[in-house]
């Protein structure tokens, strides 16, 4: 995860040595579902028309990955702003900068 992390934000973390870093913990906290979403995405993933209902209904992907989509947008916003060390492209980078 700490690969996937600095390679693409370019923030160093490292979850093996602080269990506790916000960034892993957000990331692990939007990864864990109770049963019941799990089994409710399941059974609507495998409908035909199960996509159109989940896409209804965004929070039911996304009620975990708040804390995550916080931290990614203080990101974005630090680095649109140019108050971040851009020394090292990052492929976060380069999508500010396409988008």
């Amino acid at each position: 995860m700490d690969v996937i992390i600095s390679a693409a934000f370019g923030i160093e973390a490292n979850p093996q040595d602080n269990p506790d870093d916000p960034v892993a913990v957000a990331a692990r906290n939007s990864m864990n579902r109770n049963m019941f979403e799990r089994i409710l995405l399941t059974v609507l993933s495998i409908m035909p028309f199960g996509t159109r209902i989940i896409s209804m209904f965004p929070n039911l992907l996304m009620a975990n990955s708040v804390p995550l989509l916080k931290i990614a947008e203080e990101m974005v916003n630090t680095k649109r702003a140019g108050n971040a060390n851009l020394s090292r492209k990052v492929f976060f980078c380069i999508l500010i900068i396409i988008g």
